[in-house]
């Protein structure tokens, strides 16, 4: 039976024999989702060209990384919970709110998306709240900027002072 329509048999077959050995806890929660009803259903309700459980795995992501409360910490400690202890509670976690799914498997989405997306996200909810993250915006004169990595440091690794603007001579300011 095709994947398409048999949701057991695309969770089932999402990932590799290998990548279940590397990625043990979306290992474990595909194979929650085999017997899911939930899981199923929401597969099965996107379009036939959507229905890939990576999309199910990377709106969970792009949720956590938004800021989900449950998610996030799940995503969070990923490497210390035990994979089939996670894959519960994250299943749990859609139970209780299946539009963290359904929102995303009814547009045209490239699995990867929802992952560089949920990245740009976090990088600029950081640079609009600094004193939040360890992003620090920092003046490189009139026309550039970078990214700081640290608080009070400039990429280079040069103090900055209070404030988080370095000095710069770099590009002399012109007067018109």
């Amino acid at each position: 039976m095709s994947w398409t329509v048999d949701p057991a048999t695309a969770f089932r077959h999402a990932l590799a024999p290998e990548d279940r050995q590397r990625i043990p806890r979306y290992a474990a929660l595909l194979s929650e989702w085999e017997s899911s009803t939930l899981a199923g259903d929401l597969l099965l309700a996107a379009p036939a060209t959507q229905r890939n459980p990576m999309l199910m795995l990377a709106a969970l992501h792009f949720e956590a990384r938004r800021g989900h409360p449950q998610l996030a910490e799940l995503f969070r400690d990923i490497s210390v919970i035990e994979p089939v202890t996670w894959a519960q509670a994250v299943h749990l976690a859609l139970c209780d709110e299946p539009e963290l799914i359904t929102k995303h498997l009814h547009r045209r989405t490239q699995t990867n998306e929802l992952g560089r997306s949920a990245s740009y996200d976090y990088l600029l909810r950081s640079l609009v709240d600094p004193d939040e993250n360890w992003i620090r915006p920092r003046s490189a004169g009139p026309t550039s900027a970078s990214i700081s990595p640290s608080p009070g440091r400039s990429a280079s690794g040069v103090r900055q002072p209070r404030g988080g603007r370095a000095a710069s001579t770099a590009f002399p300011s012109r007067r018109r």
